[in-house]
């Protein structure tokens, strides 16, 4: 599990990322299903890309839902914009 301090608001939150598998710039995320997980990953990923310098393409990104029904799948794309 991940732990994170966001300075603007100075609240500690977690994140439960169990399996991540990197390959070369490939990166395999694994996390628990929900609106929350999907927006605080969504958030760590914006402030990489802000931090880094780099982009991350979520057009390219694919997001793969398991034991999830459609309405919860499609709004949990939505938030991730893959």
């Amino acid at each position: 599990m991940f732990s994170f301090r966001r300075i603007d608001q100075r609240t500690s939150f977690f994140i439960r990322c169990p399996h991540r598998l990197q390959y070369a710039d490939d990166t395999l995320i694994i996390v628990q299903g929900g609106d929350s997980q999907a927006k605080w990953l969504k958030e760590i990923l914006t402030v990489f890309e802000f931090t880094i310098g780099l982009s991350i393409n979520f057009s390219k990104s694919t997001f793969v839902p398991i034991a999830m029904n459609d309405f919860e799948s499609q709004r949990i794309a939505s938030i991730l914009n893959c």
